[in-house]
């Protein structure tokens, strides 16, 4: 049965309809995405600002493609070492990062004019990769309907368009890389967003070819394979099965018409082979190999011994066939990916670790939800569009076939791999979405087709999973994401911190508080302690105590007897070349923290612990106002912050005596200006927080 009585279904079968086109049904399903992609972007973006009102947040490690774009305009690749810490990768004499250079390009424009926006692009760049994601599905879902030879929309198409583009937005992937837009995420939604675009732009291509659209294709091919290899892998792959697919099916063509012009094999060959063939010859410039990266020569791995044990364990490398079990069990179990909690955000990780199939050692075993929990509706979506291609039930099999197994291989790459974690799911995105726009194409025409008596039966069905995977798919992903962002993020924002206690407690919670007088050697799970006389407040995240993590205790609070002092400072009234004291704690070591301003309108800011120095990277203080000074003598924290920006953080010992902390003196020691003109936010008394979370949480736990 058709659509409705005034539409017609081409048989798929039939080649002769394979132009059927309805604009004025496209037009509707578009409008319809289009709505629902833009409440998933609203959504999106709360949680990529972290609720704050500004797309320029500064975020740790989120400067590394502006060092890079430093570098392209001095006509290098190498990076300064300290700018890139623990994520360098020394060759010949050089430091490089691993990922490709993409977003350092985007980038380079305003690279070219000033420093000022270093570290704080990341969440516009992201953002505009969603854009292009959303555009490259929206293209997808169009041509799946061209596939499935479909009429006059329904409702039912409607609303499963409406669904993709929310689910797409904020209730996949890209939802849970917006909680921190650093280099990880940022390169990870962009290889997602170029590899959908390149794959959507090949089917158009594959249906009506041209020199114009393959261009288009050799660009999104290119963006893939140059912000995050492992995916861009799938569209080149995808173009070399459509290649092959071309030379095989088409026999009843001459070779010579097969090969050449822009629907040839040879043009797709050359469009899948020239980024990849930039990025092995960016990859020897770099690091002297086609495609591998050399681990051992990371600095992380010469100051992480479990790293090196790793490496040795493993023939050097983090990949091999033995990961694969393991990361399989990870990413596709069904029973423990995901847990269901009684407080806010009231989902969450599974505990890190996890089963490990065999005796194998990973990197990290990180907190991963897996692929069947996390993201339902894709999963579902993906399933019934394998269905389709099996039974071949959409125009040009051969063709979907090529791009739906192309984009696996952008997929597969995260299963041999010794480190498994939430975002490398993204590799997985252009598959699942393939996959899902087929299948919801499909489902539209199975319930069309359906007879009368059964046709019910089949509507009520696919709209009770539309209604119950969608909102699912958003609420566990974006908890997540708050998850993540709030409480397990490596560097800890402990205004986001304190957020999600207190959403908690006013949600109606009762965590479990404990009264201390030092930080407990362990703790439950978001188990929150309260030290001292309300002096600081933390949350027990239960990550694993390592090298990098003297305990599991996330700040939440912390008033000035924990260390933590405000104050404003007009930088350009400090002399130059001058160390000024802006905190002095003389009973702990003495502790000076200080800043001092360059010739070139820079600043930088140490922390000296009995004669020891910690000294900030050069920052440029324009636009940016308050300092934040923490020296916790419960958490060995020792940070400072200019604005929102960290500008030198280090450890300050356990137990330290820092009360009667002195502001803008340096109680004439030597080497430090003897005053520097600040002023304490909040006035003597309230210089750090309030306390105000601590008082409701004691009051509520009676």
């Amino acid at each position: 049965m058709p659509l409705d009585p005034s539409a017609q279904l081409a048989d798929p079968g039939d080649r002769d309809n394979a132009d059927i086109i309805d604009d004025a049904a496209e037009v509707e399903v578009t409008r319809w995405f289009r709505w629902g992609a833009a409440i998933g972007v609203l959504v999106f973006l709360v949680v990529l600002t972290g609720g704050r009102t500004t797309l320029l947040s500064w975020v740790p490690g989120g400067d590394f493609y502006d060092s890079q774009a430093d570098s392209f305009l001095d006509g290098r690749l190498d990076i300064d070492a300290e700018r890139l810490g623990i994520e360098a990768f020394g060759h010949d004499g050089e430091s490089y990062m691993y990922q490709p250079p993409w977003p350092a390009v985007l980038r380079l424009p305003v690279a070219a004019m000033t420093e000022r926006f270093d570290g704080r692009l990341g969440q516009i760049s992201m953002l505009l990769a969603l854009l292009v994601a959303l555009s490259a599905t929206r293209r997808i879902l169009v041509e799946a309907r061209r596939a499935m030879r479909l009429g006059p929309s329904t409702a039912l198409e409607r609303a499963m368009a409406f669904g993709l583009g929310l689910v797409v937005a904020a209730g996949s992937v890209p939802m849970f890389l917006a909680s921190r837009a650093w280099v990880y995420h940022e390169s990870a939604i962009w290889g997602l967003a170029w590899t959908l675009l390149a794959l959507a732009l090949l089917l158009r291509h594959r249906a009506d070819p041209g020199w114009a659209s393959l261009a288009a294709v050799f660009g999104a091919t290119f963006g893939a394979v140059a912000s995050r290899a492992s995916v861009g892998a799938g569209a080149c792959a995808a173009l070399g099965l459509c290649a092959v697919a071309s030379l095989v099916l088409d026999r009843d063509r001459p070779l010579r018409h097969r090969l050449g012009g822009p629907a040839g094999a040879g043009a797709l060959l050359l469009v899948a082979a020239i980024p990849s063939a930039a990025y092995a010859g960016l990859n020897v410039a770099k690091f002297g190999t086609v495609a591998s990266i050399p681990f051992e020569e990371q600095a992380f791995t010469e100051v992480s011994p479990s790293r090196q044990a790793m490496l040795d364990e493993n023939d050097g490398t983090l990949f091999g066939p033995q990961f694969a079990p393991t990361t399989l069990v990870h990413y596709l179990r069904p029973v423990g990916g995901l847990d269901v909690t009684r407080q806010f955000p009231f989902v969450d990780f599974p505990a890190p670790g996890g089963p490990v199939v065999g005796d194998v050692t990973f990197d990290l075993v990180d907190r991963t939800a897996s692929i069947p929990l996390s993201l339902p509706a894709l999963f579902v979506g993906a399933l019934a569009g394998l269905w389709t291609l099996a039974r071949r039930r959409c125009g040009d099999v051969a063709t979907w076939a090529a791009v739906a197994v192309g984009a696996s291989v952008g997929s597969v790459t995260i299963i041999p791999f010794g480190f498994i974690a939430q975002r490398y799911l993204a590799d997985t995105m252009p598959f699942l979405v393939v996959l899902t726009t087929l299948g919801i194409q499909s489902t539209v025409r199975a319930v069309a087709d359906r007879s009368c008596r059964t046709r019910r039966r089949a509507r009520v069905g696919a709209w009770a999973m539309l209604i119950v995977l969608v909102p699912m798919s958003v609420f566990v992903n974006s908890g997540l994401a708050t998850m993540y962002q709030r409480l397990y993020v490596p560097t800890h924002d402990p205004d986001l911190v304190r957020g999600l206690v207190d959403a908690r407690t006013r949600l109606g919670a009762s965590p479990t508080v404990l009264r201390a007088d030092v930080l407990p050697a362990g703790a439950h799970p978001h188990d929150v302690v309260v030290v001292g006389d309300c002096d600081a407040v933390y949350i027990w995240d239960g990550t694993p105590i390592g090298e990098f993590r003297a305990d599991a205790w996330v700040p939440a609070e912390r008033t000035e007897a924990a260390g933590h002092v405000r104050m404003v400072l007009a930088i350009d009234d400090l002399r130059p070349d001058v160390r000024h004291p802006l905190a002095l704690a003389p009973a702990a070591g003495p502790t000076v923290v200080w800043i001092e301003r360059r010739q070139d309108g820079s600043v930088v800011s140490g922390i000296d612990i009995a004669g020891e120095s910690t000294i900030g990277l050069p920052v440029w203080p324009a636009g940016r106002d308050g300092l934040d000074v923490v020296l916790d003598p419960f958490s060995g924290e020792a940070t400072v912050r200019l604005g929102d920006e960290r500008i030198v953080s280090g450890f300050f010992p356990r137990g330290a005596d820092v009360t009667g902390i002195v502001v803008g003196a340096s109680g004439g020691i030597d080497g430090y200006a003897a005053t520097t003109p600040v002023e304490t936010a909040g006035g003597i008394g309230g210089r750090g927080d309030t306390g105000a979370l601590c008082r409701a949480l004691v009051s509520d736990s009676g």
